[in-house]
């Protein structure tokens, strides 16, 4: 374990989470992650709808360390498609690694936590301290202007764009006028 994740109690700590595993798609495939630490056997469930969506095909889960001590597993459950099993072709697998060690003390001298490289899983925890990661997405919407009934001056409402299965859809800051030009360029077509 490296020292970015030796972690002082009490912090809220940013996880990304990548998956490996060419028959698992984080993007469409649900999961769940326990967060299991202390010597009384705690857990915390985080689900997959609590959790943001990243830059690029991945998730941040967040948790708080208040009350945690010691050294913190995550046991990630997902589910892989296989046509071998019915009724619904899916299998829940399991990946169980140490990602954090909570302290209580600063500079600790001494932790006896196992050595893992991390190679092995099909689950990727990356902690990470960059600020705003689900920031770099605009919800697109469509902008409408309304005129009040009891007159008045017309103004804008913002409207967001939503899937046929009630999904927002966004789009990354860094292309946005890219998307913009595309869109005003498929608008002109039709």
């Amino acid at each position: 374990m490296d020292e970015k994740n030796i972690i002082q109690q009490g912090e809220l700590v940013k996880y990304i989470i990548t998956s490996h595993n060419p028959n698992f798609n984080i993007e469409e495939d649900d999961f769940t992650v326990e967060l299991l630490y202390g010597m009384m056997g705690r857990k915390i469930v985080i689900k997959k709808s609590e959790m943001q969506y990243g830059t690029d095909g991945e998730y941040i889960m967040q948790f708080s360390t208040k009350g945690m001590v010691g050294k913190v597993t995550a046991r990630t459950t997902y589910m892989v498609h296989d046509t071998d099993v019915n009724p619904d072709q899916e299998r829940a697998e399991v990946d169980e690694q140490i990602i954090a060690f909570v302290v209580t003390v600063p500079c600790p001298n001494f932790l006896c936590c196992p050595a893992c490289s991390g190679d092995g899983h099909d689950i990727r925890f990356e902690r990470t301290e960059e600020p705003d990661i689900a920031a770099k997405y605009l919800r697109l919407c469509v902008t409408e202007m309304v005129t009040p009934e009891s007159g008045g001056e017309p103004y804008a409402i913002y409207r967001p764009l939503i899937t046929r299965d009630d999904q927002y859809i966004y789009v990354r800051r860094d292309v946005a006028d890219q998307a913009e030009d595309a869109i005003n360029q498929l608008i002109g077509n039709n």
